[in-house]
């Protein structure tokens, strides 16, 4: 399909960006999702949305948004997860390509900071960032709800990308350092030199995982920034997070894999834990992509450890999955032995969200708080909420420079008014006789 020219008010030499929505029925959290893309003030963009057979009110909401920018597929079919983002990629045109999530959104002035970014470095293939996070209000943990986290981080880095490969390869960091289409605009050349033979993408049930491995696998090196440019939103739908807090039982994760058409790895077993979904991954990436540039083996020893080291703070539900893949895999690959050890090392102990971290953690360089005295209830307040914050902490208004420079400033006021403090107590004053 040939993609659509850019806005005839595109700006000379701007970078062009595509947004790619994928979505299913979630009209109630995909309009809030919508107003992060269409506040954008940036022209030489395209936010494609492809409806995966929705049978709410998903047109409609779409429809409610009178900007050109917006283009609106629909599958026509019900599909996979996997599937429909292979659909939507394919109806993305050139230039630098993201997906967000129906429940997700932008910051404000994303694109046009992504842009000074991508030209002032050169204009690399990829560039990954560190996400915010946020849990909408009507999250099913109650503990969770409004819940925000905010990157306070500015530093921006050139990764190599087979090192990064080689430390994901043994579990020492999650597939979100890479560049994953989740958190990543990733040019369209990158993009087809990850594309097999019969122009497919996307080998995997867990898209965004795989995409992370895949382009890492045929990319030299890619930027990455600790400031954030999208806004993670965990909400009543989201996939992900039921899977990871309630196991295969949860609803939308029971839905996912009964609608599930492309195999899990025959070497691994499906369970609810990233170790194994990264493994997964790598193998996908090896069995299917024989032009790519570099993709160390995996530590299928160290990656049981990694999964069994998660596993044992999870809930009990979510631990008998991860516990069954961990026995099945090794099974499947001779390492029977280690699963039983590491199972009898690390027992269910499910932590609690009975008392969640609030305030700045200097190691992380993040901010985290609940965010209803901001008054924020969706994904687009949250966005709003974290820009603000991040502006807030670039002035840095607490710091000793600050704090002395505004004080100082107000001396002359403070000494005006102690002045008056001082007369009006010598008038009141009794007079001595």
């Amino acid at each position: 399909m040939a993609p659509p020219p850019p806005f005839s008010n595109a700006p000379p030499g701007s970078t062009r960006f595509i947004v790619v929505v994928p979505t299913r029925e979630r009209c109630d959290t995909l309009e809030w999702t919508l107003q992060t893309c269409v506040m954008q003030e940036y022209p030489n963009c395209e936010i494609v949305v492809s409806d995966n057979a929705s049978t709410d009110d998903t047109q409609r909401v779409v429809s409610m948004f009178r900007d050109p920018r917006i283009r609106y597929i629909q599958t026509g079919q019900r599909l996979s997860m996997a599937r429909n983002w292979e659909f939507a990629l394919r109806h993305a045109g050139d230039g630098y390509i993201t997906f967000l999530g129906d429940d997700d959104g932008l910051m404000p002035n994303a694109l046009s900071e992504l842009d000074h970014l991508l030209r002032s470095r050169g204009m690399p293939e990829a560039v990954a960032w560190r996400k915010a996070e946020y849990v909408w209000p009507q999250f099913w943990l109650e503990a969770l709800r409004n819940y925000l986290s905010v990157p306070l981080g500015t530093h921006i880095e050139r990764r190599q990308a087979r090192a990064m490969l080689e430390q994901m390869a043994t579990w020492q960091f999650t597939y979100l350092q890479l560049p994953c289409l989740y958190n990543s605009f990733v040019a369209r050349s990158a993009i087809q030199r990850a594309t097999d033979g019969d122009g497919v993408f996307f080998h995997s049930c867990i898209p965004d995982v795989y995409s992370a491995i895949a382009l890492a696998s045929v990319l030299d090196e890619y930027d990455y920034s600790h400031r954030p440019y999208t806004i993670n939103g965990a909400s009543k739908h989201s996939t992900g997070g039921a899977h990871f807090l309630q196991g295969n039982d949860a609803p939308s994760a029971s839905k996912f894999l009964a609608e599930n058409d492309i195999p899990f790895h025959p070497e691994l077993a499906m369970a609810p834990c990233a170790p194994i979904m990264a493994a997964e991954s790598f193998l996908q990436v090896r069995d299917h992509l024989p032009q790519r540039r570099h993709l160390p083996a995996i530590d299928l020893s160290a990656m049981l450890a990694a999964a069994a080291s998660i596993a044992t703070g999870t809930q009990p539900q979510v631990y008998k999955s991860i516990a069954e893949a961990i026995h099945i895999i090794g099974e499947k690959n001779r390492l029977s032995e280690l699963a039983e050890q590491l199972l009898a090392r690390y027992p269910n102990q499910p932590a609690t969200h009975s008392e969640l971290v609030t305030g700045y953690r200097l190691p992380v360089q993040t901010l985290f708080l609940f965010a209803n005295e901001l008054g924020v209830a969706n994904i687009y307040d949250a966005a709003i909420a974290c820009k603000t914050i991040m502006a807030l902490s670039q002035d840095n208004p607490f710091g000793p420079r600050n704090l002395l420079q505004t004080n100082l400033s107000l001396a002359p006021v403070y000494w005006e008014r102690a002045k008056a403090r001082l007369q009006r107590r010598l008038a009141l004053r009794p007079s001595k006789r």
